[in-house]
């Protein structure tokens, strides 16, 4: 007892010492915390869908999907310090064009950022989109922006405006990018055409810059306006959804445009349409080919639809396919419905679905964004 006593100054007046030389490390910022969440947000949601959805709608889901799902928590686990070094990365993220994402971590609170997250409709399409952006992430662990993307879209559209460089406004895409409104002079109509956006270009082989074609709309007038936008630089290689007699939904799987022509991993964006039919999924082949065009018939609904693909590598500089092949078409033949093809111009890629739906998919029509070659 009498040599506790005798070394207890000797062990304060080190541990004194110790404190005087050191400091706790700095709170991490709060939207870090609200990444990381969301990350592991996404393992309950994808495993509660799959709970959730009847047997006969899980054979829509593919099996290494539900693998993923699975074992997405194990993932998360055994890769938190990548995650986390990522979320920091995303967070601080700055200069003009700060990505949606980021923005809605930083800008909406951790409680309303979760209840986001917890308020997703159960589908199919939810437990393929949300499970695919699990299985690039278990794969890619130091990205984890295809899982904040897949989750984050309601989130996005609570954002204001921003104000860009040139004095434009950037309002917050659904999927996680960013869209520039048309300044003065661009049209501003939705008949095909060309407009100028703000596309996020990089710089030094293949990119995208700022101009736009848009492709004719095939279909009626019933349901809601949708658009399904990729991030910047990013282009749509491919289309799943649901089709029967007619297509049901649709959601398209984006990538991003690499300066070598190749593209990086694919990530499917929450679809818009209804949850009958039978699941679908069409990606243009190889990991240089896009999505250059759609097809298909239409009438009162969208009947069918179809992609048409095309290789970066010739069809940027004079429009040639390079042997990519048609996809679909995907929904039923029995109504009457007007035959459609609606090709970019040489040199454009689909960056965008846009339409109309409700239960079905009313309309469809795409966005073409230019690719040049510095």
């Amino acid at each position: 007892m009498r040599a506790l006593s005798l070394l207890l100054p000797v062990v304060l007046a080190i541990a004194a010492c110790a404190g005087s030389g050191s400091s706790s490390p700095p709170p991490e910022p709060p939207a870090v915390a609200s990444c990381m969440k969301t990350i592991e947000g996404a393992c309950s949601v994808a495993s509660g869908c799959l709970e959730e959805l009847p047997d006969i709608a899980l054979v829509g889901v593919p099996g290494p999907v539900k693998d993923a799902i699975r074992d997405c928590p194990m993932h998360v686990s055994s890769q938190r310090d990548l995650l986390h070094e990522a979320c920091v990365r995303i967070v601080q993220e700055g200069g003009e064009e700060v990505s949606t994402i980021a923005r809605v971590l930083e800008e909406i609170p951790e409680d309303e950022v979760l209840a986001c997250v917890d308020g997703i409709e159960c589908s199919v399409e939810t437990a393929i989109g949300v499970g695919t952006a699990i299985a690039d992430l278990a794969s890619n662990p130091s990205d984890p922006s295809g899982v904040l993307e897949a989750l984050l879209g309601e989130c996005a559209s609570r954002l204001p405006p921003i104000t860009g460089a040139d004095g434009g406004t950037v309002s917050p895409g659904r999927d996680g990018g960013t869209m520039r409104e048309q300044d003065a002079g661009t049209s501003a109509t939705t008949d095909a055409g060309s407009r100028a956006l703000d596309a996020g270009s990089t710089s030094g082989g293949y990119r995208l810059d700022a101009t736009e074609f848009v492709l004719d709309e095939h279909g009626s007038t019933g349901g809601t306006e949708f658009s399904l936008q990729c991030a910047s630089g990013e282009v749509v290689r491919g289309i799943v959804g649901r089709a029967g007699l007619r297509v049901d939904a649709i959601a398209p799987v984006c990538a991003r445009l690499e300066p070598d022509g190749t593209l990086g991993s694919a990530h499917v964006l929450p679809s818009e349409g209804g949850g009958g039919g039978t699941a679908f999924d069409a990606r243009c082949p190889g990991d240089t080919a896009v999505v250059v065009g759609l097809f298909g018939r239409a009438g009162g609904n969208l009947d069918s639809v179809g992609i048409a693909c095309g290789s970066i590598s010739t069809w940027v500089p004079d429009g040639r396919r390079g042997g990519a092949p048609d996809l679909g078409e995907y929904g039923g033949s029995i109504f009457s419905g007007d035959p459609y093809r609606e090709m970019c111009p040489a040199g454009y890629v689909v960056t965008e679905i846009k339409g109309r739906s409700g239960s079905l998919i009313d309309r469809v029509g795409a966005i073409c964004t230019r690719v040049v070659a510095d």
